[in-house]
């Protein structure tokens, strides 16, 4: 050590010289007292005394003696004296002199001080002449820090121990040092390199091993801090000595702080041998003295074996370096070199011969600084101590350099000032790295405050410590405004305090870097998402004092992402939920597809189809005769070139069965701008077959009528039937009920040939006596016969399908077929078919026999017809007037630059055209009910006059609109008007008669009511001003399509149907109608019963009027069940400014299966007729699992009877169709209120 360095030799005497008060060189007095370092000399003889007396009267070594006798300890500590200090350690101390040192030694040392001193004492007396302890001292005025405490005997006190030179360091700085380079280290001890730092001490102990050691050395690292270890014992012998001799070096040379040694080897714990490479650098402390060694270890073995192949090490020791790392100097008074080290020469390039006997400015003085020094040093010889200070030097060669000086005066015995002792460092290398360092803070600095990011750093509370640029462009605040608040009062939304305390807590205390995503919130109480990178910041304790956080403003990439995830989930579920099969075709392969066209192909897997081409399930050839391979490619082209493309084709499943597809090819753009074909296939075999069946049955149809011979027409049948079914075995069997035979004018067999045949006991005498039709396999005619009911007539079939030919309810034969091979010949729609197929040969027969009624007939069909041609021709103008403006003007909609106006009365006028062409259809749908004679009457409670009011506060505004007067007259009170009467099909009759009137009349008016003709009946009447009716058609202007073949003006035509419509209604009531007409007007007389009301009236006419919630205000959730396209895209229209919720079901399985899946249904519409399960069927299913939710039937059958059955089978609510949004909207109000 430098303070043993010193006094050593010379010192020695300088040291006897004080105990005598006669001290001859008091240039090294003066050393001793102004040295740098705090020293201190005390008197140890009296202790040592004592202790070798105890030791000899104990007769035992020191351990033990102060094991068995600890009181001793105190005596020995009592009878050490301080013979004097310096005046280093008065200031060390900060006392105001020496006796102010002295007479406080209680307030210096404490019980840490006792401890290490106690040491020290065991050390000297036990015979040792150098060692050192670190303890801990207070200052004068209570300011605790570390020490370390050297101690050297002088050797002409070696045996009494009067004079023991003790010096003190302050070591504050460089525990902290040591901590810093633990937590250093902390982060090394997470990588694969092994790192160890020691004391800068003998056998270098160490205090910090990375945990990874055992990794490395088969040691673990507690073994190396507890001194198990030491570190030249894992260091193999062969290389251990170049090590050392490298590790001093770096020690003694001061321009050096690294080294890396060649790689050398090591053995681990079970002696084997390992290289290593590693880092070896030293640590300083703030007076330039080395403190620590450290090294970073790396395992070698694997690369030096490579490396050895092609290397050979080259590297040469180093020169030794002087023992003294840091310049002397010694000045006289007048600052000329007295004495020059070898450090020194290193330093400024002088050789002592070179320096000594020059002055200071000649030497290492730059003059830019010659006037600051000189008066640095007058200072320091009238201030007569230590000085410390940092300024350029020059060396030889006239470089620059920055040096760090100690200097101290040397003064004669009188206390003159005789010289100036100089300790001096290079730091030039230093500054330039604190430069540097300085640099790279200001540039970090400048990333915080610039980066995009949030930068963020909080204290254990959450506290902020410190908040950059981007932070307060994020969250809004300025750094005043944040600076040690905490995070809850400024960036966490009420809702999540108590969240992100249980996040923070947790994360802080299981990781040391983590990520989260949450909600904050801004200075103006914007909620945002932000992106949270945090770590944990730590103390030299390894003790967590804070977190960094790094903020990403996320919130509109979150929201974009939701929006895209929800439309890809919304894509996906209707892409694997949907029917028909979907495909995605990229380069001429299948790169996806739904589960339906697994189904519906046969395969197992997707990937099993990934791996087929479109050709490969297809047949060689379509149905046309092309390839379909070249088709196939055709049809893809002109969906690419188009965008589009739909067409049918025949496909071909796994198991080789060929089927009929409708394809529709759309082209899709990549993100990368390649085009994938997305192809929807749809299996139309039932509406292939179904328009075959049309075919053969129109064809037959027209047979009938076309083909007289009867056994040429039941050939034909035969022929037709055979494109549908298998007819090889066909014939048609007619019963002789006086022979109870059955002859065989058709028949076409493989096997036999029967013209006649008995009735008895035969399949064909069994369907025609039963009049049912029959359908068996072998099996069961095997049971048939077995229990009596048939006999084996004729050659076994596997299967026989029979139907009976019936003229009006009474059975004349049969027709029937089989199949000798396959009992899955026929299917229930085919028995189906052959029963309307015996409905056509039944006609054929009875019209042979009825050949003569026809002809009288004959003349009445001819005018019927010409009626109809009439009634169809009137139908054609009808029809095509309001789809003409239907038609029209929702193609002018198309025009972009069409005003707001004009668009307004185009609607008015397509909404119009279509309540015009709606009144046709149900005109013509009534008057085909009448003819089917499904026509039923629904008597309820109904008040007339109630009736007679809306129908006039309805065509009051037609009649004010086309100038005419409008009359009421009503026969009975209120109280006396409610009738049991249908009273849609009433209002229906009145509504015919009074739109008649207004079409004919002109100028004048209109006058409509009843009265009480007698006790029982009600006569109504409509009475107008208008053209007046010829007498001779007063006869047949109630009858079907008469209107049609009148000469009216265009503005009077109609479909011709309401007068037959309103007589049918009329004569369904038991009532009568007639016409009274002339020049001068027109009136129309009908009669009902008048039956009073027996129950509590109620009135189908005029709708009880409710408070109705508006739609906007609805809050529902409703399955819509609807396979038809536009109807599923009108109704959700009709709820897209509502708040209403709509699930899509485009089937009736499927909106079963919704039903059950979602809980929060509040109400179901359901279309009637629906693929895979029809909508009563649907309803019948969810009825019984959720029996209280309403399901309102939608059907486009609109007759009475549908809406009976609907309402019968389990319906809350009828809706036909078109459905009418006010209607549905009060029925919805209805349920809606009801929650």
């Amino acid at each position: 050590m430098e303070e043993g360095i010193i006094f050593n030799g010379s010192n020695e005497k300088a040291t006897d010289k004080y105990q005598n008060k006669n001290i001859d060189n008091l240039n090294y007095f003066n050393f001793f007292e102004y040295a740098p370092i705090a020293l201190w000399i005390e008197d140890f003889s009296k202790a040592k005394l004592f202790f070798e007396k105890k030791l000899k009267q104990h007769n035992t070594n020191s351990d033990t003696l102060l094991i068995q006798y600890p009181q001793y300890i105190a005596e020995l500590v009592s009878l050490v004296t301080i013979k004097d200090v310096n005046a280093t350690a008065v200031k060390l101390y900060k006392a105001k002199d020496k006796s102010d040192l002295l007479n406080n030694l209680d307030v210096v040392f404490n019980e840490k001080s006792d401890e290490g001193f106690v040491k020290l004492l065991l050390e000297i007396l036990s015979g040792e002449k150098e060692t050192e302890i670190e303890s801990v001292n207070k200052t004068i005025l209570g300011e605790e820090f570390d020490i370390l405490i050297k101690f050297k005997v002088v050797d002409e006190s070696k045996h009494t121990l009067e004079n023991v030179v003790i010096s003190i360091e302050n070591i504050t700085e460089k525990k902290q040092i040591e901590n810093r380079i633990k937590e250093a280290f902390n982060i090394i001890n997470k990588s694969s390199s092994v790192a160890i730092l020691c004391k800068n001490e003998r056998d270098f102990p160490v205090i910090f091993a990375s945990e990874n050691t055992q990794h490395l050395f088969g040691y673990t690292y507690k073994q190396f801090l507890n001194g198990e270890v030491k570190i030249h014992e894992i260091v193999h012998p062969d290389d251990l000595s170049t090590i050392r001799d490298r590790v001093f070096q770096l020690i003694k040379n001061n321009n050096v702080t690294t080294i890396k040694p060649k790689p050398f080897r090591v053995l681990t714990k079970d002696k084997k041998m390992k290289w290593v490479k590693t880092n070896i650098d030293v640590i300083r402390n703030s007076e330039n003295e080395i403190t620590h060694v450290q090294g970073i270890v790396e395992d070698f073995t694997e690369q030096k074996q490579t490396e050895d192949l092609f290397f050979k090490s080259n590297q040469q020791l180093k020169e030794q370096f002087n023992n003294t790392p840091l310049a002397s100097i010694i000045w006289d008074y007048n600052f000329n070199v007295l004495e020059w080290n070898s450090s020194a020469e290193r330093i400024f390039g002088y050789s002592a011969n070179e320096a000594i006997g020059k002055h200071v400015n000649d030497l290492l003085l730059p003059e830019e600084v010659i006037q600051e020094v000189k008066i640095i040093w007058q200072n320091l010889i009238h201030e007569k101590g230590g000085h410390r200070s940092t300024n350029k030097n020059k060396t030889k060669s006239g470089k620059i350099i920055i040096c760090d000086w100690y200097n101290v005066t040397l003064k004669d015995s009188l206390g003159n000032v005789t010289g100036i002792a100089s300790l001096a460092e290079d730091i030039t290398e230093r500054k330039k790295t604190e430069a540097l360092l300085f640099e790279s803070n200001q540039r970090l600095k400048h990333q915080f405050n610039n980066t995009p990011l949030a930068s963020i750093i909080w204290d254990l509370d959450y506290n902020i410590l410190e908040w950059n640029n981007a932070a307060e462009r994020i969250f809004g605040y300025s750094e005043e405004e944040v600076k040690g608040k905490p995070n809850r009062d400024l960036l966490t939304p009420p809702h999540l305090i108590e969240e992100m305390k249980i996040l923070t807590e947790t994360s802080f205390a299981q990781n040391e870097s983590f990520r989260h995503t949450n909600e904050n919130i801004t200075k103006n109480g914007k909620i945002i998402i932000c992106d949270w990178y945090s770590v944990t910041l730590k103390d030299s304790n390894n003790k967590i004092i804070g977190a960094a956080c790094l903020v990403d403003d996320v919130t509109e990439r979150t929201k974009a992402k939701q929006l895209l995830e929800k439309s890809e989930r919304k894509y996906r579920d209707i892409f694997e939920k949907s029917t028909d099969s979907v495909m995605v075709l990229k380069n001429g392969l299948f790169t996806d597809c739904n589960e339906s066209t697994l189904k519906m192909f046969g395969f197992s897997s997707k990937e099993s189809l990934f791996k087929l081409k479109p050709s490969d399930i297809s047949p060689k050839f379509q149905p046309d005769g092309s390839c379909s391979i070249e088709k196939a490619e055709e049809v893809i082209r002109i969906a690419i070139e188009n965008g589009f493309n739909r067409f049918r084709w025949s496909h071909q499943r796994k198991n080789g069965q060929i089927f009929p597809t409708e394809v529709t090819l759309t082209k899709i753009e990549d993100i990368d701008n390649k085009t994938s074909i997305h192809a929807v296939v749809v299996d139309i075999s039932d509406r292939v077959k179904k328009e075959q069946l049309e075919n053969v049955l129109y064809n037959i149809s027209k047979a009938a009528s076309a083909i007289e011979d009867f056994n040429e027409f039941s050939l034909y049948i035969k022929e037709e039937l055979h494109k549908i079914i298998d007819t090889n075995n066909f014939y048609i069997g007619l019963y002789d009920e006086i022979t109870d035979m059955i002859k065989m004018p058709v028949m076409v067999d493989e096997k036999e040939d029967l013209r006649e045949f008995p009735a008895k006991n035969s399949l064909t005498g069994y369907v025609i006596k039963t009049g049912k039709s029959l359908m068996v396999t072998d099996n069961e005619h095997k049971n048939l016969i077995e229990k009596g009911i048939v006999d084996l007539v004729g050659i076994e079939s596997k299967i026989w399908v029979g139907v009976p030919l019936k003229i009006q309810d009474k059975t004349i034969g049969a027709i029937a077929v089989q199949s000798y091979t396959n009992k899955n010949a026929y299917q229930q729609s085919d028995l189906q078919l052959l029963e309307f197929v015996s409905d056509q040969i039944s006609i054929t027969i009875q019209r042979k026999n009825s050949d003569d009624e026809l002809k009288k007939a004959l003349t009445k069909a001819q005018e019927s017809d010409k009626l109809k041609s009439s009634f169809l021709a009137n139908m054609s103008h009808e029809i095509r007037t309001p789809m003409n403006g239907i038609i029209g003007f929702s193609e002018l909609f198309l025009d972009p630059e069409l005003s707001y106006a004009d668009r307004k009365r185009y609607a008015n006028i397509v909404v119009n055209s279509s309540k015009q062409l709606l009144t046709i259809v149900n005109d013509i749908l009534d008057i085909s009910k009448i003819e089917a004679g499904v026509v039923k009457l629904n008597y309820q409670s109904t008040n007339i006059n109630h009736l007679i009011d809306d129908l006039h506060e309805f065509y009051n505004q037609v009649a004010k609109d086309n100038k005419l007067y409008l009359n009421v007259k009503k026969g009975l009170d209120s109280a006396k008007s409610f009738i049991e009467i249908d009273g849609p099909k009433l209002n229906q009759v009145l509504t015919n008669l009074l739109s008649n009137s207004f079409k004919f009349t002109e100028k004048g008016g209109v006058e409509f009511g009843y009265e009480l003709k007698d006790a029982n009946t009600l006569l109504f009447f409509v009475k107008d001003t208008g053209i007046g009716i010829d007498n001779e058609l007063h006869a047949v202007i109630f009858d079907r399509f008469m209107q049609a073949n009148l000469n009216l003006s265009k503005q009077s035509k109609g479909t011709g149907l309401g007068l037959a419509i309103s007589k049918k209604f009329v004569e369904l009531f038991n009532g009568e109608i007639w016409i009274d007409s002339n020049e001068k007007g027109t009136t129309i007389y009908f009669t009902i019963p008048y039956l009073k009301s027996k129950e509590k009236p109620i009135t189908t006419v005029v709708e009880q009027k409710i408070s109705q919630i508006p739609i906007e205000n609805m809050e529902l959730t409703i399955l819509i069940a609807e396979d038809e396209e536009y109807n599923m895209l009108y109704m959700n229209e009709l709820f897209s400014n509502s708040k209403i919720n709509i699930i899509e079901a485009f089937n009736g399985l499927e909106a079963v299966e919704l039903a059950k899946s979602n809980p929060d249904i509040d109400l179901i519409l359901m279309d009637i007729k629906m693929p895979i399960m029809n909508g009563i069927e649907a309803m019948n299913e969810i009825k019984k699992i959720k029996p209280n939710i309403p399901i309102i039937a939608l059907s486009a059958f609109a007759m009475e009877s549908d809406k009976e059955t609907a309402l019968k089978n389990g319906f809350d609510e009828y809706l036909s169709k078109p459905i009418d949004r006010k209607k549905l909207f009060a029925i919805l109000s209805s349920y809606a209120s009801k929650d």
